[in-house]
């Protein structure tokens, strides 16, 4: 119990930097809807694929046909998905942007949720003009781009329980609901999943040196993160508001399917092979927020407008991927050990009890 605390409170230590990132994706909208939603799925995609390939790997439970028994198994599991370099920026010019540019032109590269703690300085096309002598003008906004936190992956833990009967399998896991930044969002995890070895169905697989299992399973997880996208100071009386409903949301459902080859050596069972799943993520920006707009009465130059829930968007991810787990059952302790590859590769511990 106090090993499965600590890495509870390690995962909430290292989330606390996601959203503290997070914290700030409403600020894409300073250059309006659509461009701030371009903005806002380069920003966090990486964190969609995270999610995708945490949700989708780990459901294999080394289980062996010939064993008769009805066997329950519980497990604390702990698992880091790595995130490419390729992955960890993004470039302001491949986005097809239509309202925002650099400020400066030679410095069009950004951090995703996943880069460095660095920013660069968005501006909009659009100007406000000085009606008064030199009659200079202004982009109608500009903000720096949110900062990556500088930690290059994606922490999970969660806790994986099922029933396993003559090769048959059905497991679930779950991370309950937990409260991240001072409750100011929170994140939480759960999904089900089946296997079921194929040699017990087939005859003639039945004395086969090896034996082989599908998976299948169906993974959710939910993370949101308080907003706080405030009028600038000077001109609140131009805003309505109030504006303390904001929420930044990334809802992200998984299907897996896997095929394992399994072969057990003493206290060890060995077993792997190639899988393929799917995800989709729901990107929303929910509340109500200031946004920018051309005062079309041309009195101020420019207006605020409150717009309510401005984005709801999709990012979706199909891969290809394969399988490596390596289990130890000695009496009743489970030791399991996890690794699946792909562009984003993911590694899990779990040790737990069997009954």
């Amino acid at each position: 119990m106090k090993r499965s605390i600590k890495i509870i409170f390690l995962f909430i230590i290292t989330i606390q930097g996601y959203s503290q990132s997070l914290d700030f994706a409403s600020l894409f909208l300073r250059g309006g809807i659509e461009d701030g939603g371009k903005l806002l799925n380069a920003y966090v995609e990486p964190l969609h694929n995270t999610f995708s390939a945490a949700g989708n790997s780990n459901w294999n439970f080394p289980s062996q046909s010939e064993d008769s028994k009805i066997h329950f198994y519980f497990e604390i599991k702990y698992s880091y998905t790595t995130v490419p370099t390729s992955d960890r920026e993004y470039d302001i010019y491949n986005l097809g942007l239509q309202e925002l540019k650099p400020s400066d032109p030679s410095q069009h590269i950004a951090q995703t949720v996943f880069g460095d703690a660095s920013a660069i300085q968005l501006e909009t096309n659009d100007h406000i003009v000085n009606p008064w002598p030199p009659f200079n003008s202004k982009p109608l906004a500009t903000f720096n781009s949110p900062e990556g936190t500088g930690i290059h992956g994606m922490q999970l833990p969660w806790l994986h329980l099922g029933i396993n009967y003559k090769g048959t399998q059905v497991s679930l896991r779950a991370l309950p609901p937990l409260p991240i930044q001072n409750g100011d969002g929170n994140i939480g995890l759960w999904g089900i999943g089946a296997g079921q070895n194929i040699n017990k169905l087939i005859k003639g697989l039945h004395d086969f040196p090896v034996e082989f299992k599908l998976i299948a399973a169906y993974s959710r997880t939910n993370l949101t993160v308080k907003q706080n996208l405030q009028p600038d100071e000077a001109f609140i009386s131009l805003s309505g508001g109030p504006y303390d409903n904001q929420n930044f949301e990334l809802k992200t459902k998984g299907y897996n399917l896997d095929f394992y080859v399994m072969k057990k050596l003493g206290l060890f069972i060995f077993s792997g092979g190639p899988g393929y799943a799917y995800s989709q993520s729901d990107v929303e920006l929910t509340g109500t927020y200031p946004i920018y707009v051309k005062d079309p009465a041309g009195i101020f130059g420019f207006s605020i407008a409150d717009i309510n829930d401005p984005i709801d968007q999709t990012l979706t991810d199909g891969f290809f991927k394969a399988g490596l787990n390596v289990a130890a059952k000695f009496n009743f302790l489970l030791i399991n050990i996890d690794m699946q590859f792909g562009k984003y590769n993911t590694f899990a511990g779990g040790i737990g009890f069997i009954l």
